[in-house]
């Protein structure tokens, strides 16, 4: 649908162009046709030199980039987005593409500041669990911890058993020292059957690992019992019979 688009607005920006400008037209809408076939070597030929002859046209930047991302030249994709992006900051299409290879080159920070804006151009599309709680993850690292709760909030009531969401709040209550919730929506994260059993028993020895004698003191008895929760539903976790037999030697 995207590809239509462009090539409809294109066509009418043909229709209504100076004869001068008309062969740069022709000679765009022939890449995009080239592209929408998947050739992409062939199309970002053309879109190179369109762009040499005018590198202020976002759409050349645009499919330049995209024809980056078929090829898994990310660091290429990211340039031509980026300079897309930065003529038009408002297009959608722009700025999802470019959270795109932002997050495949591992670049969530970045990726994340993208999901933000989008969701706020146009939450009823970009408001989904991934976005929300990406969103949530850039706010926490910024210290704005009310902001990226509403944020992880949001990804829960769409989909009330995502993991990334629920240990993103999870870290927030830890590192904010409110244990009275952390400790509630910790038996709701390690009830949760889609969470995978290793990042459970990994994020389980991760407090462990961090405890002291006075958190002990006042924490101690729901540490345990968690811990049971844990080998109850994950018997055959080492890591889980590992948990328990530390909780032992500690009472």
């Amino acid at each position: 649908m995207r590809r239509i688009a462009t090539i409809l607005s294109a066509l009418l920006l043909f229709s209504l162009s100076l004869p001068a400008q008309r062969g740069r037209y022709a000679t765009f809408l022939r890449a995009v046709g080239l592209y929408s076939e998947e050739h992409f070597a062939e199309a970002e030929a053309i879109f190179e030199s369109l762009y040499k002859a005018d590198d202020s046209d976002d759409a050349v930047c645009y499919y330049l980039g995209q024809c980056a991302s078929a090829s898994n030249d990310i660091e290429k994709a990211e340039k031509y987005l980026s300079e897309a992006v930065a003529i038009d900051s408002l297009n959608q299409w722009y700025l999802q593409s470019l959270a795109s290879v932002y997050n495949a080159g591992g670049k969530m920070q970045q990726a994340a500041v993208l999901c933000e804006k989008l969701i706020k151009i146009n939450p009823g599309l970009y408001g989904n669990a991934y976005t929300y709680t990406l969103s949530g993850e850039l706010n926490a690292s910024r210290m704005q911890d009310s902001i990226g709760l509403a944020y992880y909030r949001q990804a829960l009531e769409v989909d009330p058993d995502y993991p990334p969401a629920q240990l993103g709040r999870l870290e927030v209550f830890r590192m904010a020292g409110k244990y009275v919730q952390f400790f509630a929506q910790l038996e709701e994260f390690l009830r949760n059957g889609r969470c995978d059993t290793a990042v459970k028993c990994d994020y389980m020895e991760m407090l462990f690992e961090r405890i002291d004698a006075p958190f002990w003191r006042v924490w101690g008895k729901q540490l345990s019992r968690l811990v049971d929760l844990l080998c109850e539903l994950h018997p055959e976790a080492i890591k889980a019979c590992k948990l328990k037999m530390q909780v032992c030697y500690i009472n």
